[in-house]
């Protein structure tokens, strides 16, 4: 409810949009300083597991679970730099998981701030950018895993949210196809 006097201004109606360069500058100093302090770092635990058993590229191993989890997009990432880059430093893969984590802040910051406006969109962001109760997982590239999930998560979101909802955004046959999909009676 607005008061007489009150102009109605909502925190979601103030756009603020100098606050976009500044969390791509954050995202960037984030990338910079977590890549510098892990950079002494060597592959551990799981990450042998990807390095010494997934090593063909065989479809029966990039199929095969990791701790009872699908992790075929984790594995042909490290697959494609096992080629590029090989295994002398652990840099390269900690960049892929830092980039995928840089995509998910700024994920979190599209759908908060179609939501909620600029400034909580920003407030969440920087609070997953700098680490969040999920620490860990930046700091293990081992950990593309459940960091790719949640961008994967958020990306369905925005795709849902838009405006026509997501199967009407397809070109004409795509759109199709879902609408008879969609319509179709279960069992």
């Amino acid at each position: 409810m607005t008061r007489p006097d009150d102009s109605g201004t909502r925190v979601k109606d103030v756009r603020a949009p100098w606050l976009l360069p500044q969390l791509v500058f954050l995202c960037t100093v984030a990338f910079v300083y977590v890549l510098h302090l892990t950079s002494y770092k060597t592959f551990f635990l799981d990450e042998w597991t990807f390095i010494v058993s997934r090593r063909p590229w065989d479809v029966g191993l990039i199929l095969l679970p990791q701790n009872g989890y699908l992790t075929v997009i984790p594995i042909i990432v490290w697959k494609v730099l096992f080629a590029t880059v090989g295994l002398r430093s652990y840099v390269p893969y900690e960049a892929v998981l830092l980039a995928t984590h840089v995509t998910v802040v700024l994920l979190l910051f599209v759908l908060i701030r179609r939501r909620s406006g600029d400034l909580p969109a920003l407030a969440a962001s920087a609070t997953l950018l700098f680490l969040g109760s999920g620490a860990e997982n930046i700091v293990y590239a081992f950990q593309i895993n459940w960091v790719g999930s949640a961008a994967f998560g958020l990306l369905a979101m925005l795709l849902l949210d838009g405006q026509p909802p997501f199967p009407g955004r397809l070109p004409p046959s795509r759109s199709l196809f879902f609408a008879r999909l969609c319509a179709t009676p279960l069992g």
